[in-house]
């Protein structure tokens, strides 16, 4: 959507959250969704605030921005943090600390099975199938 051809008077907004998964929206001032999506938006608006609504799951973030007439405006939304029970990036589980076992754990599984039973990578994290170790231990991962 270019800039061109379309009204001086009105903005462009390029909304996108970081994961590309939140449920967006932008609220106007008389509290109106005056456009919703997932991911990412690329809406015309007339100049003024707005409020940014970034949900992912229960979690809700919130911020007001300003827009000037034939502005092209790119814009990250707040970050979501949403529960989860295991340390996913992002959510509320995130422990640096758990993150770090997490990965040298898969590290070591990784180099004893010399890469059988690689699925593909998760957040940083090599996804296996079950594959018996050098140990003679099974390692479990991701089934398709």
């Amino acid at each position: 959507m270019s800039m061109s051809g379309s009204d001086p008077a009105r903005a462009r907004l390029r909304l996108s959250s970081e994961s590309g998964l939140a449920e967006l929206a932008v609220i106007d001032s008389w509290f109106r969704a005056v456009e919703e999506g997932t991911g990412e938006l690329d809406c015309q608006l007339e100049p003024g605030i707005y409020e940014i609504v970034a949900r992912a799951g229960p979690s809700i973030e919130r911020r007001l921005i300003k827009l000037v007439g034939g502005e092209d405006r790119p814009e990250i939304a707040p970050e979501v943090r949403f529960p989860a029970t295991p340390p996913i990036r992002g959510s509320l589980a995130e422990d640096d600390r758990q993150l770090a076992l997490v990965h040298a754990a898969t590290g070591s599984l990784a180099g004893a099975a010399d890469g059988a039973g690689r699925r593909g990578d998760v957040n940083g994290m090599t996804e296996r199938a079950d594959t018996t170790t050098a140990t003679g231990r099974t390692t479990l991962g991701s089934h398709p």
